[in-house]
């Protein structure tokens, strides 16, 4: 929360010292170069670990299947700059450096309480994260 808001202020000052304009919700000019600033948000729910039908517990009476995994939102942020014949990208993934599970293998179930729990998984289950902030650049010429 707290890199949103320092992020917010920056903008904010430097659209009151004049610095950037805002056109559109996706274009800012800085200086009068064509730039375009793009801000996205991934929303992920409905993911489930992995559950075979061969699994012991797909045959038991009580079987509650595949365990459903935490949502988490993704920001991303990315910017184009044209000069000329040339473009310049740049693009941050996962602003915000959440931690999130991307995929489980496994589909050990949660027990209310138990300090093995993490965000409502239990720790015993093989899970993988997903990526921290990455980040990538381009540049590009046009003959």
């Amino acid at each position: 929360m707290r890199k949103q808001r320092i992020f917010g202020v920056i903008i904010a000052i430097l659209l009151f010292a004049g610095l950037i304009t805002v056109r559109s919700l996706s274009m800012i000019h800085w200086n009068e170069v064509p730039t375009s600033i793009d801000l996205g948000l991934r929303l992920v729910d409905g993911l489930y670990a992995d559950f075979s039908i061969v699994d012991d517990e797909f045959y038991a009476p009580n079987n509650r299947g595949a365990v459903k995994l935490p949502s988490y939102g993704l920001l991303d942020l990315g910017a184009t700059t044209r000069l000329n014949k040339w473009t310049v990208r740049v693009n941050i993934n996962n602003l915000l450096d959440a931690t999130y599970i991307a995929e489980s293998n496994t589909s050990i179930h949660a027990v209310d309480g138990d300090p093995n729990n993490w965000n409502g998984i239990n720790t015993a289950n093989s899970v993988w994260f997903g990526f921290g902030r990455t980040w990538n650049a381009s540049i590009r010429y046009n003959f």
